[in-house]
């Protein structure tokens, strides 16, 4: 039977291929990935196990080896087609991460619109912020309030003076009434008086008339 003298590290650098081929699809690998490792391993130790001592080397027999062989060729097949269906779920859900990206960047254009549309007010045809349009209407208010509280001291001033001079109406119009009547009494006395001095001046006609006739019978 032939031997073939393999160095360890040769072995190891097999192993280390087989765990690295492991580990980079580990993310997506399945318990199969895991049992066919652990198969491997077990291979190797096995195998080190018959593995005959030359010096400081192990003596592998072809068959042996050949058998490990295939099964860290067959590992790394399995491992090819893990990585190759890894790399299509990788892809879709790539497809699917950029699709709710573009959902995302939608949604926030959206939701920036309704924000934008929301804290915005159209006055006249004029886009506003709501605040503003907040702040306008409490200066109208107060324009208004100030207008109506100098609305309402004119009327009360207006109407202090309208009653004051109702008031002075009222007085002149008394005195005038008053006056009115002093003059009407005033003519009533000076048309009696007037009939009074008439009165004296028909009797002094009167007597002048009888004097008159009196000088004439004695003559």
């Amino acid at each position: 039977m032939k031997f073939t003298k393999l160095p360890v590290i040769a072995l190891l650098a097999l192993l280390s291929f087989g765990s690295v081929g492991y580990a980079q699809t580990e993310s997506s690998s399945d318990n199969s990935g895991a049992r066919a490792a652990n198969s491997l391993n077990k291979q190797f130790l096995e195998m080190k196990e018959k593995a005959n001592n030359y010096q400081d080397y192990k003596v592998i027999k072809h068959n042996q080896l050949n058998d490990f062989w295939k099964g860290v060729m067959d590992s790394v097949t399995s491992y090819k087609k893990e990585i190759v269906v890894a790399q299509k779920q990788i892809d879709i859900q790539k497809a699917e991460l950029n699709k709710i990206k573009q959902e995302l960047k939608s949604t926030q254009q959206e939701v920036h619109k309704n924000d934008y549309a929301s804290a915005r007010i159209s006055v006249l045809g004029i886009q506003m912020l709501k605040e503003n349009y907040i702040y306008l209407n409490f200066g109208i208010i107060l324009v208004l309030l100030v207008t109506l509280a100098v609305a309402f001291f004119s009327y009360n001033k207006s109407k202090r003076i309208a009653h004051e001079k109702v008031t002075e109406f009222d007085s002149v119009q008394q005195e005038l009434n008053s006056y009115k009547q002093r003059l009407r009494e005033r003519e009533t006395i000076m048309g009696r008086e007037l009939q009074t001095e008439r009165n004296k001046v028909d009797e002094l006609m009167q007597k002048l008339a009888k004097s008159k006739t009196t000088n004439t019978a004695l003559k």
